[in-house]
């Protein structure tokens, strides 16, 4: 199958030149946190915990390799043309260049293009809507964070103070019975950060299954979204319970047990709405 793919990629077939080149992108994308990774823990480290790339974003790149290769599979495919040639040299061009804002425009501007250019439910279309989820996820967060950071953790700290029945100050949550001490919910590790990937393994598993996405197919994004945001705020809250655990809830043992457990949790929302909307479309 491997060979029969770079056969038909040499051969010019579109979908799988924007599958690769969107793989490069969206690495490119992550190149500064791969290289700060590598520095940090040294190569062979790093290599070993995949250079610090999330579980969705690399169940994503899989989508995009997926998509392509089931292309080279098929009779048919369509051919690249002059205009995809342009578009492609240009995302390449933004993705190699040493910004990673440069590459997430390259990710964005070749989503649409897919999506713009794909027939319903073609392999371009679904592996644009897969690169939109990559990078569309990125800048929102980005944005958001940016622009209503201090609004955001504090409004998450009211929350996980409700949920601890504990004191809270702007972002500065008290610990439950631990007298004066506290803790400050900050924006790497309030109960939104990593919704993203929800919404990474939602476009990619809907893509794969060839799903067209519908009001009943968006719901389940969002209940996924909330699913991993319920767990996250869980783990603060637990923090703010368990004082003594603080640094193995924060980011130890139990921190990667919370993590795994939004993963799974979103994922059976969206395994959920998947075969809701398999049944429905079929």
């Amino acid at each position: 199958m491997g060979t029969q793919f770079w056969q038909v990629a040499a051969s010019g077939t579109r979908a799988i030149w924007l599958t690769l080149v969107g793989i490069v992108a969206a690495v490119n994308m992550s190149s500064a946190y791969i290289i700060g990774t590598i520095q940090q823990a040294g190569f062979a480290d790093a290599a070993t915990g995949l250079f610090g790339l999330n579980a969705a974003l690399l169940f994503a790149l899989y989508g995009l390799w997926e998509i392509g290769q089931s292309e080279a599979a098929t009779d048919g495919a369509a051919p690249l043309t002059r205009a995809d040639t342009a578009v492609l040299a240009l995302a390449l061009l933004l993705s190699l260049i040493p910004w990673n804002a440069a590459a997430l425009l390259a990710v964005l501007g070749l989503g649409l293009w897919c999506v713009a250019t794909g027939e319903d439910r073609s392999a371009e279309r679904r592996a644009g809507l897969i690169m939109l989820a990559i990078g569309g996820s990125t800048l929102v967060a980005r944005l958001l964070l940016h622009s209503m950071g201090d609004q955001v953790v504090s409004l998450d700290a009211q929350f996980v103070g409700w949920l601890a029945g504990v004191e809270v100050r702007d972002n500065v949550v008290d610990f439950h019975e631990a007298g004066e001490r506290s803790f400050i919910i900050g924006l790497g590790c309030s109960s939104v950060h990593n919704m993203s990937q929800a919404l990474l393994l939602w476009a990619t598993v809907t893509q794969l299954f060839r799903l067209r996405i519908d009001p009943m197919l968006a719901m389940y994004a969002v209940l996924a979204m909330l699913g991993m945001f319920l767990v996250n705020a869980a783990r603060l809250t637990a923090i703010a319970w368990y004082p003594q655990h603080f640094i193995s809830i924060h980011e130890g043992t139990i921190a990667e047990l919370f993590a795994l457990a939004s993963l799974i949790v979103a994922s059976v929302i969206i395994a959920a709405g998947t075969l809701h909307a398999h049944h429905r479309q079929a």
